[in-house]
């Protein structure tokens, strides 16, 4: 029977799948938005037996016309040394017609990163660059893995933050070991930099909308998310 390893960087993200059908047949590991954890996960799902292996979670826009919401099914993943590499276009076309019709979906590249992109003119220049919608840092080593293994991968990805947007740097330091959020953090980085106060709210607002989505696509993407 097919059984999906998924990866994703938050625990927030993780907990989108519980209570779902994909729960049943998934076994999640959180990288805690770090792409060498996420490799070693992504491999750990593989040698135990997964037959198929997706990158879920949100991610940072980079192109501009893609709003908070949109979903990127990528149709490749560009690592940051350049490789590239093709997800299950079956899967894909699977999934995306299990979905709400009205969904902004994209079937674009998405880009890795070892780091958070903070500036939109960085955000804009890596779109223009390498013809990637979004950025995130598992993906790439999700598709590693995937290729190691000789398996099948997807990317089910949600923009919590567009192109145009600047990332507050008071983010920084903010993800506990366990993909978990440190508050405690942001607070500290916020008597530094009060001016991130706006920033910060307009990304948790962008976060509540993709957790959201998130969450439907997994009720309503079927068990498999596209690999059944």
């Amino acid at each position: 029977m097919r059984r999906l390893g998924i990866v994703t960087g938050l625990k927030s993200e993780a907990q989108c799948i519980t209570n779902t059908p994909v729960a049943e047949n998934a076994d999640t590991r959180v990288a805690a938005a770090v792409s060498a954890r996420a490799l070693v996960e992504a491999r750990a799902l593989a040698a135990q037996g997964c037959t198929a292996l997706v990158s879920f979670g949100i991610a940072g826009g980079l192109d501009p016309r893609l709003k908070v919401g949109a979903l990127i099914l990528a149709n490749e993943v560009i690592a940051p040394d350049g490789t590239r590499y093709q997800t299950d276009a079956r899967a894909r076309r699977a999934l995306h017609q299990s979905l709400e019709k009205d969904l902004q979906i994209s079937h674009a590249p998405i880009l890795g990163s070892t780091k958070v992109i903070f500036s939109p003119r960085r955000k804009i220049n890596l779109h223009v660059d390498s013809g990637a919608a979004a950025v995130d840092m598992e993906s790439h080593a999700v598709a590693q893995a995937a290729a190691e293994a000789g398996i099948p991968f997807l990317v089910v990805r949600v923009i919590s933050d567009n192109a145009c947007s600047r990332v507050p740097r008071s983010v920084i330091g903010a993800m506990a070991p366990d993909g978990g959020r440190r508050i405690w953090r942001v607070m500290l980085n916020l008597l530094i930099r009060p001016f991130d106060f706006p920033g910060l709210l307009r990304l948790q607002r962008g976060s509540d909308v993709a957790h959201k989505r998130l969450r439907s696509i997994a009720t309503s993407g079927g068990a498999f998310l596209g690999f059944g």
